[in-house]
């Protein structure tokens, strides 16, 4: 009966100290590079097929995303697995998982019968399941006796593995193995299916290494005889999907019999697994488009190779463990005993080690011989973990790991393609990609589902695929083509400028993009767009030949110096469009700029149409063949290139120039025959009802020159802003820091453009006077409303008073009217109004307080004024600026009342010193000013009391005027920063509204609970002008515009309290809904009436 085991011969040693972080192993495995880039795989979910979890552990805390158990059973091999994988990084002396911010999903393999996986792992996004056990005593020696249908039977006996199968089979998922610790000549049954089965691509066998045996000498490693598991299973028949990493004292967490949070040291190949994962999941942040055999691809291509291995390894007997074999790697065993001992003497054992070896070798051993030979790669498969290359991509595109899926036909000629399918993402692989064609060594003969017939002697292609950008930098050999399908693939040289290189004919598919500065050794075919250069006017080299058919756009860059070139041995241009790109810098508006063609210009006539492509503010006019004239701008304002060129060959090339109406049209037709009459009737004109094409001579040389577009920066509103700066761009003698600004306007996108013109207009400051208006007509309003309400009361308790004479203790004391004795009465108040405002504008946010003292007094029989004096503080911030305003204010309000309604009036006068400091979409330098406002206002009203009970609705309206003076100052001296006027502006507005309040009685207050909804609506002065200028360009005067709000809308409620002894307190919450913009204001009152 077969059974499922633990794989790791542990030896468990409890550790406590300090040096437990496994930072030699991590070094060996160059993990440290990842973790430089900030890679440690967060945003990775990786499985884990095993026991149970201790998520209590400190190192698996949080780590957890999900469990799918059978039963509960000792947590102790799981927790150990997963902290190796994931474990937090805690301090810098606690052990951590190789991708410590990765999540942890838990499936129960071992320990009862294992569940069916269903979507578990999908639905969680898991692309990589490590799986640290399997079948004991099962190898090739057993299985070779079998067919590949019996031994995936077998294997097919364990449930958990049949669900993982699956899950690998059909959707790629990676299952990472234990190559096993019984000694076996090839990995237990479980992790060697591949060789059986050649659909199975996405499984990864581990080997053990002890890194206490290990040196590493620069990037080449050292492995010492003893370095080797003994005891560990080898790769016979799997090395093209095994690698080795480290599994000999190894520090994970400890979680037997509850322990939460010590850790030990042990060993196997139950460890080196989850290194592995762990490098997956890391690999899989960095290339988040790989699946989970790609990233298996990556793993064993990029495996370290560059390593001395030892001459020989021991290996304990399947038998007896005793009992040893010796394993000559690469070398030819001795046949003398002696010569055995000197052997391993100089590979590190002891005189007493070597005598027992050579002494308690086996005589026959159905895994072993007595002393044989081997291949480096069946002891250590594709080489040693190395994380800091597979994070730069594969190095190898292997034929071996394909299948029959993955053989295309391109042109004729069929290849076997590995497809990535980027998606939205950017990827750039750095190593130098090789291939690797089909080996018959590496596989079995009768293997299920071998593409060998088929693909024995493709070459290996790159497909790419998906949207996003694929950057290749390396020296790559392989032999396949190279197809963009879709998205952009880029050739590109490192900074050293080394690499760049490919060794395969490369196919552009129709909009598809294809570029770079980098070399190809073979043909390019274009049916979709190929770009020389990088940004950085380098040539693309093609060795062969290039093809372009007549959809297909080739794009050149220029400069203000040179411009890129296609050098290719040979140039076929069937059509199609050839695009001069103009890269990211300053071009002077009249300057001509010179482009060299290099060999194109003679095939320049075979193209269809030839364009000199814009910027945001530039467009480039080409020079007539006097280098002097250019092509005339037509009625709507926009210039068409038409190139007119000399060739010596006197072959003809067609431009095509889109009009815009009849006339622009007759213009440029007798322009075209003047010169060609010049010409002696060498120049041929047609036109259609679209376009007109001109045929003309060409030379090897066209000369552009830039010109301002009549609506650059048409993004702001003022048009004198938008005019100062095309002038401004127009000069020829600005400094490198206005270049600099402009540069970035001519390129960015047009959301970052509009933001970039909008820091240097600023209209800010004139935003942060509406924020003071708005907070200091808000005093105008609490008064009104007080005053309002204070009136409800007195009448209130007046009226109470006179029905009750026994409440004339307790309330007669808030009586505004003569109900009592002279000497009782209390007719005036006193009060504190702490206000704050918090401002939710679409650009901006901030806040503002005040804090007011106020008295209030009866003025007459039926009248009642407050007079109030504010202190005021505002920030605002914006994208580029930042505002304070300090300032304070006086106000008086009344509010008379007459037989029929009430008369409320207001005057109040503010005086501001306002500090600003902002900059420009650079952020290279602060501009800073501060200056004065005074704002006036006042105000006049109607409102109405209707009484019911204990409530009162007072409906109200009332007309506003405000006048704004804002002193003239300059800004300090920076790019872009201003000298501005003076302002004077005056507004009316209309605001109607309705006031709500209601009294409730208590033993020794009473409360009165408000609320009111004001509808304010602008009248006249609606549109607020600042006249400034820029001031290291005076002569470009600027009239900025700032539509203020047309409409407020305030709603409120509030509560207030009026205590016996005369003391009152209110609490109110306003609200206030501008267009695009929300405040929340919070105030209070506090005072006495006396």
């Amino acid at each position: 009966m077969r059974f499922l085991i633990i794989l790791s011969t542990f030896s468990l040693i409890a550790v406590f100290a300090d040096d437990t972080r496994n930072s030699k192993t991590w070094n060996l495995i160059n993990a440290h590079e990842a973790y430089r880039q900030g890679i440690t795989g967060k945003g990775v979910n990786v499985g884990i097929a095993d026991s149970p979890l201790n998520k209590n552990h400190i190192s698996l805390r949080g780590k957890v995303g999900g469990e799918l158990l059978s039963n509960r059973s000792d947590p102790w091999h799981g927790t150990a697995v997963a902290s190796l994988i994931a474990g937090n990084k805690i301090d810098n002396f606690k052990p951590y998982g190789v991708a410590y911010d990765s999540v942890l999903y838990s499936y129960q393999a071992t320990g009862g019968r294992a569940r069916p996986v269903g979507d578990f792992f999908t639905k969680n996004g898991v692309k990589i399941i490590n799986a640290s056990w399997g079948f004991p005593r099962n190898s090739w020696v057993e299985r070779q006796q079998r067919t590949p249908q019996q031994a995936l039977n077998a294997a097919n006996t364990v449930g958990a593995a049949t669900h993982l199968y699956n899950l690998s089979r059909n959707n790629q998922t990676l299952l990472v193995f234990a190559s096993g610790n019984e000694t076996l000549i090839s990995p237990q049954i479980i992790a060697a299916v591949p060789t059986y089965d050649e659909n199975l691509r996405s499984i990864i066998n581990v080997g053990s290494l002890n890194p206490d045996l290990v040196f590493k000498q620069g990037n080449k490693i050292r492995i010492t005889a003893k370095g080797t598991q003994t005891n560990g299973n080898v790769f016979l028949k799997s090395e093209n999907y095994s690698l080795m990493a480290f599994g000999a004292n190894i520090n994970f967490a400890y979680a037997v019999r509850g322990h939460n949070w010590g850790y030990v040291k042990a060993s196997g190949t139950s460890v080196a697994a989850p290194m592995v994962s762990g490098a997956a999941a890391l690999v899989a942040q960095k290339f988040p488009f790989l699946n989970g055999k790609q990233i298996a691809d990556v793993l064993l291509s990029t495996a370290n190779k560059d390593y001395q291995a030892p001459k020989l390894v021991v290996k304990r007997s399947y038998e007896n463990y005793r009992k040893f074999s010796i394993a000559y790697i690469d070398n030819t065993p001795p046949t003398d005993d002696e010569t055995i001992k000197r052997d391993l003497m100089a590979e590190g054992y002891t005189a007493a080690e070597a005598t027992n070896i050579v002494n308690n070798l086996v005589e026959s051993n159905a895994q072993y011989g007595r002393v044989f030979q081997v291949s480096k790669e069946t002891i250590y498969g594709q080489g040693i973990l190395d994380i800091g290359k597979a994070i730069k991509g594969p190095s190898i595109l292997d034929a071996n790991r394909l299948n029959l899926g993955d053989i295309q036909e391109f042109g004729g000629k069929k290849e076997a393609y590995y497809v990535v399918n980027t998606g939205n993402y950017d990827g750039h692989f750095e190593n130098d990609i090789g291939q690797k064609k089909w080996d018959d060594n590496l596989h079995l003969i009768n293997a299920l589902n071998s593409p060998r017939e088929q693909i024995k002697d493709l070459d290996v292609g790159l497909i790419k695929q998906g949207s996003g950008h694929l950057v290749l930098t390396g020296n790559n050999s392989y032999r396949g083509n190279t197809i963009i399908q879709e998205g952009k693939l880029s050739l590109l040289k490192r900074q050293d400028r080394s690499g760049g290189v490919l060794d395969s004919d490369v196919l552009v598919s129709q909009g598809a993009i294809f570029a770079g500065n980098g070399t190809i050794n073979k043909d390019v075919y274009n049916v979709g767009t190929v770009r020389a250069g990088n940004g950085d006017l380098q040539d693309l080299n093609v060795l062969g030949s290039y093809t372009q058919n007549k959809d297909a756009h080739l794009q050149l860059e220029f400069g203000n110096t040179k411009n890129s070139k296609l050098i290719a041995n040979n140039y076929n241009i069937n059509g199609g469009y050839l695009e001069y790109i103009p890269i990211p810098a300053f071009y002077t508006n009249g300057h001509s700029i010179k482009l060299d063609l290099g060999n194109l210009a003679q095939h320049i006539n075979n193209f269809d149409y030839v364009k000199v492509l814009q910027n945001n503010s530039m467009e480039f006019a080409i020079l007539a063949s006097d280098n002097v004239s250019i092509n005339k701008r037509g009625k709507d304002g926009h210039i068409e290139p038409i190139m007119i060129m000399n060739n010596p060959n006197g072959r003809n090339i067609v431009f095509e120039l889109q009009v815009a109406n009849k006339e622009m049209l007759a213009s440029i037709l007798k322009q075209m025959e003047a010169y060609k009459s010049s010409q002696k009737g060498k120049l041929r004109i047609t036109t259609s009802d679209k376009t007109i094409n001109h045929y003309l001579n060409t030379s090897r040389v066209v000369r552009i020159v830039p010109i301002i577009k009549p609506q650059a920066y048409a993004e702001i509103e003022n048009d004198t802003t938008a005019s100062a700066l095309r002038n401004i761009r127009g000069r020829d003698d600005l400094s490198d820091i206005y270049k600099n600004h402009f540069t970035v306007l001519d390129y960015v996108n047009s959301s970052a453009q509009s933001k970039g013109l909008s820091s240097i207009e600023s209209l800010d400051g004139l935003k942060n006077m509406t924020e003071v208006y708005t907070q200091y007509y808000q005093n105008i309003h609490n008064n009104f409303i007080l005053a309002l309400n204070q009136s409800f009361t007195q009448d209130y308790l007046a009226q109470n008073t006179k029905n009750d004479p026994v409440l004339l203790a307790s309330l007669g004391a808030y009586d505004f009217y003569p109900l009592l004795d002279e000497q009782e009465q209390k007719t005036s108040m006193f009060y504190i109004s702490p206000r704050y405002k918090k401002v939710f504008g679409k650009d901006y946010n901030g806040n503002l307080k005040n804090i007011g003292l106020n008295v209030g007094s009866k003025t007459a029989e039926n009248g009642y004024g407050i007079f109030n004096f504010s202190v005021f503080n505002s920030k605002l911030n914006f994208n580029y600026s930042n505002l304070k305003t300090d300032g304070g204010s006086a106000s008086y309000n009344h509010n008379l009342k007459l037989e029929h309604f009430n008369v409320i009036s207001s005057a109040s006068l503010g005086v501001f010193k306002n500090y600003m400091q902002r900059t420009t979409f650079l952020r290279d330098s602060n501009i800073e000013s501060s200056y004065y406002s005074f704002l006036g206002s006042a105000q006049l009203g109607l409102s109405k009391d209707f009484d019911v009970n204990s409530f009162r609705l007072t409906p109200l309206a009332y007309f506003n005027y405000s006048h704004l003076f804002q002193e003239s100052f300059k800004e300090n001296q920076a790019p872009f920063s201003k000298s501005y006027d003076s302002i004077n502006h005056d507004s009316t507005s209309l605001a109607a509204g309705l006031n709500a309040a209601y009294l409730v009685k208590h033993s020794a207050f009473t409360n009165q609970f408000s609320t009111f909804a004001i509808y304010e609506h602008r009248l006249s002065g609606k549109n607020l002008r600042l006249k400034s200028n820029f001031r290291d360009f005076s002569e470009f005067p600027l009239e900025q515009h700032y539509q203020l709000p047309t409409t407020l809308v305030s709603l409120g409620a509030g509560v207030d309290f009026f205590f016996d002894n005369s003391f009152f307190t209110s609490f109110k919450v306003v609200n206030e809904f501008i267009e695009d913009q929300y405040n929340l204001n919070l105030s209070m009152n506090v005072g006495f009436k006396f």
